[in-house]
């Protein structure tokens, strides 16, 4: 089960990841030529990526990292 303390630093990491997300998401969706219903997939992967990468700036582990990507 995942402690308070963790899932607060999750959602906290998850609102400073959302604008970046989503400025990669509309830049992609200026930028490229795709069906509409692929975008919150994109979204999706954009955000666990970003999660990932994010790593030298958080002492969150991997796992919710991508979780915090992924909202």
């Amino acid at each position: 089960m995942i402690e308070n303390d963790a899932l607060q630093q999750v959602l906290t990491f998850a609102t400073v990841l959302m604008p970046i997300v989503t400025a990669l998401v509309e830049l992609i969706k200026v930028n490229i030529n795709m069906p509409k219903n692929i975008i919150p997939f994109i979204s999706l992967v954009i955000g666990m990526i970003i999660g990932i990468i994010a790593s030298p700036f958080t002492d969150l582990g991997i796992i919710l990292r991508i979780w915090a990507g992924g909202f």
